[in-house]
């Protein structure tokens, strides 16, 4: 603040950009099956992943950290003329910035109009300070296989998060009141939701 405005000068933006650091670790295991008619395979990851500025500070979660993930893919074969895939996929959650707490700014400054809403101010402590919830969905596929005079064709069912999870994208906060001539703010977070459930199909001719 110069005394005049309350932003601040961007001509010189470089000068205000700050450098990050990081490092990421952990393990991964994975099976797989190749023969007969059941084939697919299932890998868990368990990783950490961390940030920190580069003129000092704590370190602090990477946004896409996450601390445990699963996937496990199969396939079945019941006939030549059918089969049906699955695919689960899990992680622990990532990481997005959300505030502690909040107050209220100055209704009004020196020799202004005073504001009817208070203006919020946000208090955070770090950077991706909260994990989101469990993300987790069930992919199913149907194939129907025919043998015609100059090739194969196939008709495919899909169902994408087959038993509906509701998985969060992302994860927002906002204020409501509650009061009469004294309200009384209150802080909450909701959830963004992703869609439940994605049937569609397709046609192949494979010759």
């Amino acid at each position: 603040f110069n005394g005049w405005e309350m932003t601040p000068d961007y001509r010189r933006w470089e000068e205000n950009v700050r450098y990050l650091e990081g490092r990421a670790y952990g393990a991964e295991l994975m099976a797989q099956r190749l023969g007969g008619r059941t084939t697919g395979w299932v890998n868990y990851t368990l990783s950490w992943s961390e940030r920190r500025f580069a003129d000092g500070g704590r370190p602090f979660p990477a946004k896409f950290d996450s601390r445990h993930a699963v996937n496990l893919v199969a396939r079945h074969r019941f006939s030549d003329r059918f089969d049906m895939g699955v695919m689960w996929t899990f992680n622990s959650g990532y990481r997005s910035t959300q505030p502690l707490e909040f107050y209220n700014a100055p209704s009004a400054l020196p020799g202004g109009e005073r504001l009817s809403v208070p203006s919020p101010v946000y208090h955070y402590d770090r950077p991706n300070n909260m994990k989101t919830p469990a993300y987790h969905r069930l992919d199913l596929s149907f194939n129907f296989h025919r043998a015609r005079k100059r090739g194969v064709s196939t008709w495919s069912v899909f169902l994408y998060n087959a038993y509906c999870r509701l998985n969060p994208v992302g994860v927002d906060h906002d204020i409501f009141a509650t009061g009469g001539n004294v309200p009384v703010y209150h802080f909450y977070f909701y959830k963004d939701w992703a869609v439940p459930l994605i049937p569609s199909f397709s046609y192949t001719f494979t010759f």
